[in-house]
């Protein structure tokens, strides 16, 4: 499943950019290591061709110029492999080697001055073959990085047509063909450096996909494992301890007693096995673009009190407070009634099931400031490493393995919430650390504000404890729970914690 929002999209393609000027500047790197063999050796064939008709000594200083500028290219480049440049901009790393490209182009640019000022014709034309082809062969080989093509076309032509004017051979067929045959390079290597780009895109492209089918492959094996132990577990209890119903035959009240103990624990596996199945199908939906809001007016306090009620019985046997913090004169909202009950209770098990005893967990609504409900539910747990928050929002991306052999859980939860409040137009943030608990926020859109709510002061969820168990932790109330599809209100999903049965039931 694929969960992507708030600007994913544009996050993603600035992270390719980013990754396609990494790679332009190392395939720059790749085509430097051949101009480094080639620029020396046109050189000195140059020089040896026009030694006997040109001065020696400029012909001695240019080769040296020439030479050294190759020695500082590959310099600059093994010391920027060698650093590492991952945490710096890739023009930032282009930024040397451009300007050693500059100067370079400018030496050969100014080769039929420095070399043949007042050679003979042949000569003049080795020196401007040799010019022409180290230009020619520069910028098609620094394709791959628009900028330093350029550059490198731009200051050689420059410096070409300039030093003919400065040892007086201008010829205008020649100057227009240089421009010309500069302008025809420049068409040329813009054309090629885009279809090197389009080359690399793909290849990125098709890299993250392969990495994110391998990441999807292991979320769903990871899911599958931790649903089938989800869906064992309760299957597990329900086949025990009927079986112990159809072969005990009670004899005493003690006995009968407990067949109805087991016949409760049968029935909370089953309304176990509904929470998960609920959850899968209505994420399914979403992702399907198939679910549908049941739109109402309610407030929030009912939802609250409805939620913490049926969580008060686990909070109990885990030894924690569970407290309702709401704020005085909260409006009626307009939504999915049955939705946003299964966002509380996925928000309220998931914040027991990972706080220790002797913790807490509140559940905090207040106004916002531009007219929406910031709803929250606070714990005192073990708390998620904020890098590791987007893989937990993501679907089937739990956290980590060994944390979720030991707490359980299928890894639905929290997409589903995101899901669920996004389709009302709200947001949903987790903020954590880890040993310093978890704060599970939302932010309610003012446009699904209907006007005032309740009247009176904050409200304490500390109720009376025989509410609890006529929660989750007692007998179900309503003849039991039905398969329903959105829109109906027959269920309480992500709900968590098993019964253990006896020893005769397998885990």
């Amino acid at each position: 499943m694929n969960l992507r929002r708030d600007g994913g999209a544009e996050g993603q393609a600035a992270t390719v950019t980013a990754r396609m000027r990494a790679a332009q500047l190392d395939a720059l790197y790749r085509a430097a290591r051949i101009g480094i063999l080639m620029e020396p050796l046109v050189s000195i064939c140059l020089a040896v061709l026009i030694w006997p008709a040109a001065a020696q000594q400029q012909i001695a200083l240019w080769l040296v110029a020439v030479n050294c500028l190759v020695g500082l290219r590959f310099a600059a480049i093994q010391r920027d492999l060698r650093d590492g440049g991952a945490e710096t901009e890739p023009e930032q790393r282009a930024l040397p080697i451009l300007m050693i490209i500059a100067v370079s182009g400018v030496i050969w640019g100014l080769a039929p001055l420095v070399l043949a000022p007042a050679a003979a014709s042949i000569d003049m034309a080795k020196v401007l073959f040799a010019t022409a082809a180290i230009g020619v062969a520069g910028t098609v080989m620094m394709s791959c990085h628009l900028t330093s093509a350029l550059v490198w076309l731009g200051v050689t032509s420059a410096a070409l047509t300039g030093g003919l004017v400065i040892a007086g051979r201008v010829d205008l067929p020649l100057m227009l063909a240089i421009l010309a045959s500069a302008a025809v390079l420049a068409v040329g290597a813009h054309y090629l450096a885009r279809l090197l780009d389009d080359g690399l895109r793909l290849r990125i492209e098709l890299a993250d996909a392969v990495q994110a089918a391998q990441a999807a492959n292991i979320a769903k094996s990871d899911f599958l494992a931790n649903t089938s132990h989800e869906l064992r577990t309760p299957l597990n209890a329900i086949i025990g301890f009927s079986e112990i119903l159809m072969n005990d035959r009670p004899r005493t009240d003690a006995q009968i007693d407990e067949q109805m103990e087991f016949a409760r624990l049968i029935n909370e596996s089953g309304v176990h096995l509904l929470d998960i199945v609920n959850d899968i199908l209505d994420l399914s939906k979403i992702e399907a673009g198939a679910y549908n809001l049941d739109e109402s007016v309610f407030t929030l306090e009912s939802i609250v009190r409805a939620t913490t009620n049926l969580m008060r019985g686990q909070a109990d046997k885990a030894g924690l407070k569970l407290v309702n913090m709401l704020a005085p004169d909260l409006p009626a909202l307009r939504g999915d009634q049955r939705a946003m009950k299964q966002v509380l209770l996925n928000l309220l098990s998931n914040a027991v099931k990972f706080t220790p005893i002797g913790g807490s967990v509140t559940v905090e609504a207040r106004i916002a400031e531009e007219g929406g409900l910031t709803i929250a539910v606070v714990d005192t747990g073990i708390g998620i490493a904020p890098e590791d928050i987007n893989r937990a929002m993501e679907a089937f991306g739990q956290v980590d393995s060994a944390l979720n052999r030991r707490y359980a859980g299928t890894g639905l939860g929290l997409p589903l919430v995101r899901s669920l409040i996004e389709m009302h137009g709200g947001r949903f943030q987790l903020i954590s650390r880890v040993n310093e608990g978890t704060r599970a926020e939302i932010a309610w859109p003012a446009a699904r504000v209907v006007g005032s709510g309740r009247r009176g002061g904050p409200h304490s969820g500390i109720s009376d404890p025989g509410i609890g168990e006529r929660g989750a932790g007692g007998r179900l109330g309503g003849g039991g729970r039905s398969v329903e599809g959105p829109g109906g209100d027959g269920r309480r999903p992500g709900q968590g914690g098993m019964p253990t049965g006896p020893s005769t039931v397998m885990g």
